[in-house]
């Protein structure tokens, strides 16, 4: 059985004083179901795992950058921004993360339980892997946006 990342992460955002448990909402199974059917693939349980911690809702976390429940439009932007580059999503590609329609991220759902994220931005470069796994990638950017708010803080006070 596969460590839970998303539920070590969602405590550690919760112990660092930024959310509390009624700041996370979750997909139901039904939920996730539904993702698979619409996108025909078969979601990695590392991604499920997050869809059941934070898949709804992460109110503070990320928030500059759509990435929750539907999912929807954040392929035909990915689709857009890699056309510049003569790239193309697979059909097995499941796009998770959207930022101002200028940078997406994503993985390939046949790449195993804990597949590498690859990053798509609008600087006519091809995709490339920014991390060796999905929990590696929720991993980095939990502790990125925890440091960023300590250092945020120590700055106003």
């Amino acid at each position: 059985m596969m460590e839970n990342i998303a539920a070590i992460q969602k405590q550690k955002l919760i112990d660092a004083g930024l959310a509390s448990d009624h700041d996370f909402a979750g997909c139901s199974d039904d939920e996730v179901a539904h993702l698979e059917r619409l996108f025909n693939v078969k979601l990695p349980d590392s991604f499920v795992n997050y869809l059941r911690v934070m898949g709804k809702r992460r109110d503070g976390f990320y928030a500059e950058a759509s990435m929750s429940y539907p999912f929807d439009d954040m392929r035909r932007i990915a689709e857009a921004l890699l056309k510049d580059v003569d790239e193309s999503l697979s059909d097995t590609a499941f796009v998770f993360v959207e930022r101002y329609g200028c940078a997406v991220l994503f993985f390939e759902t046949t790449e195993g339980s804990d597949p590498p994220v690859y990053v798509c931005q609008e600087d006519d470069k091809p995709s490339s892997r920014v991390a060796t796994s999905f929990s590696e990638w929720l991993t980095v950017a939990v502790d990125a946006h925890i440091e960023g708010c300590r250092k945020l803080q120590k700055m106003e006070s």
